[in-house]
């Protein structure tokens, strides 16, 4: 009975602390769904990688794995940078006063509950007087039962899902064809068609998008993107034209400059890949979410070429450029 009491008493506390935490702590600003998918991009990268140490991908498999889980990580990042709130301010004190009350309330209700409605006096069973091997069988059993119909429930929510984005697709396109000069919608229209596989539809989105964007440098990477997908992955050549023009209006823009290097590895020319990539890791902020990728790409051609990683400098273009926009300026 003393045992009982003192975990009930431990677990009663933990309860309260759990409950209250959310309300005592600092608030944080929420994960968004782009915070969540630069990590599972990035954790696809990694696994990509061991399996190509591993020897379960081949080269060419290994690289178009790279590239499209690449090409989706800069994609996530950009809407992560557009949709960033900003962090809300620690807990007010009538916050704090509430975090109090339940910390200290739920455990002390729990506990009366326990006494009225419970069995505070039921003496324990002995363990050598349970049937344990019936009991396991029973715990196998409803495990066993829960993995085989573990499968079945997966295909049906990702059918559900399925369904849900056809749905919201159909509403979007209902949208558009009430205002068709929404340049965003089309975007969004153009991405979500790329996750249902539907790539020409996807083009076609993104063709609409261009002509009203007069230029606009995230609709041309975007749709140079689109290219890129339509190509196998390849950076094929109207892509590299658009990129260029981007680079040329926006130089800071990364996805430009990354697949125009990306280009040059794709033609044999490593050496010009990797001095592109060093320029973008140096106009870069240091903490920018896509330096980690492009160093990897920088290790990767500096092994093929055998040289010191460390010893690759920015070219003069980008120290010129540097200088005439520093980070305070841009």
């Amino acid at each position: 009975m003393t045992g009982l009491i003192v975990a009930m008493t431990i677990l009663g506390a933990a309860v309260g602390l759990a409950l209250a935490w959310p309300l005592i702590k600092r608030r944080s600003s929420p994960a968004t769904r782009a915070d969540y998918d630069l990590t599972v991009f990035r954790d696809q990268l990694a696994e990509i990688e061991r399996d190509a140490a591993g020897g379960l991908l081949d080269a060419e498999a290994a690289e178009a794995a790279r590239l499209e889980v690449q090409r989706r990580l800069l994609a996530a990042d950009a809407e992560r940078a557009a949709t960033t709130p900003t962090a809300d301010a620690s807990a007010p004190r009538p916050a704090r006063v509430t975090a109090a009350l339940v910390a200290c309330g739920v455990p002390l209700a729990a506990a009366v509950f326990y006494l009225l409605h419970g069995s505070p006096f039921q003496p324990d069973q002995p363990y050598a007087g349970r049937d344990i091997a019936a009991e396991s069988h029973r715990v196998a059993g409803v495990g066993g039962q829960g993995q085989a119909q573990a499968d079945p429930a997966q295909q049906a929510a990702e059918a559900a899902q399925k369904r849900d984005m056809e749905a919201a697709v159909a509403r979007l396109e209902k949208k558009l064809e009430e205002d068709p000069d929404d340049i965003d919608g089309w975007l969004l229209l153009g991405r979500s068609y790329i996750a249902l596989d539907r790539n020409d539809d996807a083009m076609a989105a993104y063709g609409k998008a261009r002509a009203l964007a007069d230029g606009r440098p995230d609709v041309e990477v975007t749709y140079a993107e689109g290219l890129i997908l339509a190509g196998g992955m390849k950076v094929v050549e109207p892509a590299a034209e658009i990129f260029r023009a981007v680079t040329e209006k926006a130089p800071f823009e990364p996805k430009s400059r990354y697949y125009l290097g990306l280009k040059k590895a794709q033609e044999g020319d490593t050496a010009g890949a990797l001095q592109d990539w060093a320029d973008l890791v140096a106009i870069s902020e240091a903490d920018a979410p896509w330096v980690p990728i492009v160093r990897n790409q920088i290790m990767r051609a500096a092994e093929e070429l055998n040289i010191d990683p460390a010893t690759v400098q920015m070219s003069d273009a980008a120290r010129e450029l540097i200088a005439s926009q520093p980070p305070v300026l841009r």
